[in-house]
């Protein structure tokens, strides 16, 4: 009577250790799926979604290799320049005022840098490009509006 016991707490035990790892790495670390496949990231149920919003537009478009360097340059070096609430601790203080200063002024920040790295990936584009990545934008709003 023991055993059975013991063996369904401990089948009991691994299964939910492995549901609850199994949900927590399913996607709250999208990774890109391959470089071939960059436009693919997979959410927490594990389907493909291809990005979305400006940068799926601009994938959208035939850029050389050299654009396509330079776009993932612009967008790695985004990457880091986020203020994280990290800065509010040392290894022995919590800065208060600092903590709610990032809070508060998060989003702006990230608009900001959005608009830059936006801005920063168009002047990119050729001409043709310009326009063609017009056309997809109007086309994207306008599946959205009907």
């Amino acid at each position: 009577m023991k055993r059975k016991i013991l063996a369904a707490t401990l089948a009991t035990t691994i299964l939910t250790t492995g549901l609850f790892a199994y949900q927590n790495n399913g996607g709250q670390n999208c990774q890109f799926m391959n470089k071939d496949k960059a436009s693919m990231k997979m959410n927490k149920k594990g389907y493909h979604h291809k990005h979305h919003g400006i940068i799926g537009v601009v994938k959208q478009l035939n850029l050389s290799t050299e654009q396509k360097s330079k776009i993932a340059d612009i967008m790695k070096s985004n990457r880091g320049k986020m203020q994280t609430i990290n800065d509010a601790f040392s290894k022995t203080e919590f800065d208060k005022n600092k903590f709610i200063k990032i809070l508060s002024t998060k989003r702006e920040n990230m608009i900001k840098l959005k608009a830059q790295m936006v801005s920063d990936i168009y002047d990119i584009l050729t001409k043709e490009q310009k326009e063609q990545f017009k056309v997809l934008l109007d086309l994207k709003t306008s599946r959205f509006k009907g």
